[in-house]
């Protein structure tokens, strides 16, 4: 569920995606309708240092906050870390990762967020059971409806 203040201008977007390499490249189009939709804003995109050469030359223009990896095993330094991104005032946390340590990330910048909606058990009954074929939005379309609070939307299937 988002947490949006209404009225509220964001001019520090930080976008959450730590991992997968396939994932990563399919929340592309989030950031492009993000620099559109907000062309005054800073948007930072924090994933693992390891996948970072993959938007380094994004046209959106994000920067990038490379998570390194000894940080990701330690959870006292994944806590500091996260109280330096705090440092930053994000207005908006666009949180694409959806897990736990996405979650504490969100919960210790203190600001706005969406988040994305995993559908889980939808999915596995797809899996195991072939329940709900051809009704679960595709992940690129899961990334892009993250962004339907803020008005922004996609003209239909990506």
């Amino acid at each position: 569920m988002p947490r949006l203040s209404k009225g509220r201008k964001y001019r520090r977007i930080l976008v959450v995606r730590f991992s997968s390499l396939g994932d990563i490249t399919l929340t592309t189009p989030v950031l492009t309708a993000l620099a559109e939709s907000f062309p005054d804003a800073q948007v930072d995109y924090i994933l693992k240092e390891r996948y970072a050469p993959l938007l380094e030359h994004h046209p959106s223009g994000c920067a990038i906050v490379p998570l390194p990896e000894y940080i990701r095993a330690d959870s006292k330094a994944y806590l500091r870390f996260c109280d330096t991104l705090r440092e930053r005032r994000y207005d908006l946390v666009v949180d694409l990762q959806g897990n736990g340590r996405s979650l504490v990330l969100r919960r210790r910048l203190q600001t706005d967020y969406l988040k994305i909606r995993k559908d889980t058990l939808r999915r596995l009954a797809l899996i195991k059971f072939g329940w709900w074929r051809n009704r679960l939005p595709n992940v690129r379309t899961r990334f892009f409806r993250t962004l339907e609070p803020l008005g922004i939307e996609t003209e239909g299937e990506i």
